[in-house]
C-alpha cells in the first residue's frame, strides 16, 4: 500500500466571535434608534421678544415670552452662548411675515418638543427653494439692514426739509412782522421807535437816506423854522416829522435799522444850526 502524505489544513482566518459581532450590531441598533428619535423633537429655548422700534410689524410682541427653534437662532451662533440673558438674534414668522427679531433668553434649559405636536414640517438645512437656510437668513438679514438704512435716511431728509420749512416760515412771519411795525407807530415823539431792519435790499449805504431827509426838511420848514435841529424838530412838530419818517422807509440801507440810519443821517446834518 503507497504512502500518502497527509495533507496539510488550510489556514482559518480569525472570525469574530458571534456574539461579539451580535453585540456590535445591538450597539449600531440603539443608536440608530436613539438618533431617530432625537431627530423627531425640536429644541427650544424660553425667551421674551425685544422689539422697541414702534414701527416695526411685530411691535406687539415686545416684551412677550416665547420660545425658539435653536434652529432658527442666527446670533449667537456658538452653543454653549444660550445661557439666560444672552440677547439673540432669530428670524420669526407671523401672519406670513418672516422678519429678523431679537430677544433675551429667560431660562438656559433647553425644552425638547415632539415635532408632531407643532403641526409643520420641518426640513434640516434646506430651504422650501432648496437654498441652505443659513444662507437665506444672512441674505434677508442684509436686506432688513439695507431696508433699515434707507427708512433711516428718508427721516433724516424729512427731518432736514422740515427743518428748512420751519426756518422758512419764520423769516416770513419776520418779515411780516417787520411791514406792521413800519406801518404803524406806537409813539410819534422818539426816533427809537424804530428799530426795524431796512427792506430795500438794492440800497448798500445811507447816502439816499440823509439825502431824502435834507430834502424833506428844507421843503416843510424852510418857510416857518428853517436851520434847526433834528431833535428839535421832533419834538415841536411831531406830525411833520411822522410824515418825514414814513418816507424814509423806503431808503433804509440793507442790513441796517431805521435807528441806524437815522443817527448817522442826524450826524450828517449837525452842520445846521439851532
Amino acid at each position: 500500500m503507497p504512502y500518502k502524505p497527509k495533507e496539510k489544513k488550510k489556514p482559518t482566518k480569525n472570525k469574530r466571535p458571534v456574539e461579539e459581532e451580535s453585540e456590535s450590531c445591538s450597539e449600531t441598533e440603539v443608536q440608530t434608534v436613539k438618533k431617530k428619535k432625537d431627530e423627531d423633537f425640536i429644541e427650544t429655548l424660553a425667551i421674551v421678544f425685544n422689539i422697541e422700534n414702534e414701527k416695526h410689524p411685530f411691535f406687539s410682541l415686545n416684551m412677550v415670552p416665547g420660545t425658539v427653534d435653536i434652529e432658527k437662532i442666527i446670533s449667537p451662533t456658538e452653543r454653549n452662548e444660550l445661557i439666560k440673558g444672552t440677547k439673540i438674534s432669530f428670524m420669526h414668522e407671523k401672519d406670513n411675515c418672516h422678519l429678523l427679531v431679537d430677544a433675551t433668553i429667560e431660562s438656559s434649559k433647553i425644552f425638547k418638543i415632539p415635532k408632531s405636536k407643532t403641526g409643520k414640517v420641518f426640513k434640516e438645512n434646506k430651504s422650501a427653494n432648496g437654498q441652505p437656510l443659513e444662507k437665506l437668513f444672512a441674505t434677508m438679514n442684509d436686506n432688513i439692514n439695507k431696508l433699515n438704512n434707507s427708512v433711516l435716511k428718508m427721516c433724516e431728509e424729512q427731518k432736514s426739509l422740515n427743518d428748512s420749512l420751519t426756518n422758512s416760515s419764520q423769516v416770513r412771519q419776520c418779515t411780516s412782522n417787520q411791514a406792521n411795525s413800519e406801518i404803524s407807530f406806537v409813539d410819534n415823539n422818539k426816533s427809537d421807535d424804530f428799530q426795524e431792519p431796512g427792506t430795500n435790499f438794492g440800497l448798500v449805504n445811507n447816502k439816499e437816506f440823509t439825502s431824502f431827509l435834507r430834502s424833506e426838511l428844507d421843503k416843510t420848514f424852510k418857510e416857518k423854522d428853517p436851520n434847526q435841529t433834528l431833535s428839535y424838530y421832533v419834538t415841536k412838530y411831531p406830525s411833520e416829522m411822522l410824515n418825514i419818517k414814513n418816507g424814509l422807509l423806503k431808503f433804509v440801507p440793507k442790513g441796517s435799522t431805521f435807528k441806524d440810519a437815522w443817527d448817522r443821517a442826524s450826524n450828517s446834518l449837525k452842520t445846521r444850526k439851532p
